[in-house]
């Protein structure tokens, strides 16, 4: 994980934790895919084809509108 939150309680459960290098994090931003996602815009081209499929698998686009609508601001999920 990338992230320091995630990182701790995982550490503090004893769980291994790798932060794996970013790879083209300019183009592969979650705050901008998630964006794009809420607002309708295309964002399959900022991530790896195998990506957009598993995203499309689980209803990805569904789960964040959904979370979105339950915080009742859409800039939460971001």
């Amino acid at each position: 994980s990338g992230n320091p939150l995630v990182i701790r309680l995982f550490e503090e459960e004893g769980i291994p934790v790798e932060t794996p290098a970013m790879y083209e994090r300019a183009s592969h931003s979650g705050t901008e895919i998630r964006r794009r996602i809420l607002a309708g815009d295309p964002w399959e081209s900022l991530v790896p084809p195998a990506v957009v499929q598993v995203i499309r698998e689980i209803d990805g686009a569904g789960r964040i509108r959904q979370i979105a609508r339950s915080d009742g601001d859409s800039h939460e999920v971001l």
